[in-house]
């Protein structure tokens, strides 16, 4: 189901020296800590035929295990950013909107907000941010525990799999713009916005996924090909689950093209920063050539939802 990358004693010592290299590098600049993980990723690869650290993608999850345990927040957000040049993920970025930090940190409460790494609720199958095109979603997700006291599994649902387990022609009906997906509130689009998506589209040459099981619905309410396909998806993804445990000194990516992830249910205490990469920032900056430090406004970057039109008029 997905690739564990076990660094050696030497690559973590090696990875941990990039870091303060790259740190000293900047020291008296104004730089962010993503700036500082770039420059850690360049001094990794060019070490990379010595270190043979692999590569994360194509892979619908990858674990990274034996990696340097970062001291304070700065750290963190560097040696993610950092992972992602090494392992090929892409660039991180983020959208704008209630948080604007490019590497989050998420502590699970009782009082966390639903359908996030915040509660500590169970947590749906989801794919983040489906309501952008492709090229302009998040293409992997990575997150770096701090705490998992009681060891709460993270859940990845493989695409290929999933597939697997699905008549055809619901997967093709699947592709068809027949649904409406649910825009987070985090992006500032509003707590009701919802945008027509396939959800199954080709990507670059491959079959790609792209919903929340908590926030979709046929774009025509008596559209029961629409309903079937939405619960044989979402049952597949149940029965195709894995369940991966993150601990410090570990880095989780999970593809969010080729897989679904969830949560588990969180008892104690669990701290994760979350990262978002994009292997087409260039798209990215290009559609948003103002953005600043790789923050990219969704508002601008969605046309307004139709779905109120679309609805009535069914």
């Amino acid at each position: 189901m997905s690739k564990v990358i076990e660094l050696s004693t030497f690559q973590c010592k090696a990875i941990a020296g990039f870091m303060v290299e790259a740190i000293g590098a900047c020291s008296g600049e104004n730089v962010t800590p993503e700036t500082i993980g770039k420059i850690a990723a360049r001094l990794a690869l060019s070490h990379g035929t010595e270190s043979n650290f692999g590569t994360a993608v194509g892979q619908a999850a990858c674990l990274i295990q034996n990696i340097p345990r970062p001291s304070n927040p700065v750290e963190a957000r560097a040696l993610s950013s950092m992972l992602g040049g090494i392992f090929g993920l892409g660039d991180v970025f983020q959208y704008a909107g209630k948080s604007a930090t490019r590497v989050q940190l998420f502590e699970a409460r009782d009082d966390g907000i639903p359908n996030t790494n915040a509660t500590k609720n169970f947590l749906p199958y989801h794919c983040d941010v489906a309501v952008m095109p492709p090229a302009l979603r998040a293409h992997a997700i990575g997150l770096l525990p701090v705490v998992n006291e009681s060891d709460t599994a993270t859940l990845v649902a493989p695409l290929e799999e999933m597939l697997a387990c699905v008549p055809v022609a619901i997967v093709r009906y699947a592709m068809t713009d027949a649904f409406e997906v649910k825009a987070p509130e985090s992006l500032g689009l509003g707590n009701d916005a919802w945008f027509v998506r396939p959800l199954i589209q080709e990507f670059n040459g491959e079959l790609t996924i792209g919903f929340p099981t908590y926030g979709v619905r046929p774009r025509r309410a008596d559209d029961w090909d629409a309903i079937t396909a939405i619960r044989a998806l979402t049952a597949s993804a149940q029965q195709c689950s894995k369940e991966v445990v993150i601990e410090p000194g570990s880095f989780l990516c999970v593809s969010n093209l080729l897989a679904m992830h969830g949560r588990g249910v969180t008892v104690g205490y669990r701290k994760v920063y979350r990262s978002y990469f994009s292997r087409c920032i260039g798209v990215l900056r290009e559609a948003q050539p103002d953005a600043q430090n790789d923050v990219f406004d969704a508002v601008r970057l969605v046309p307004p939802p139709t779905s109120v039109a679309l609805r009535v008029a069914a």
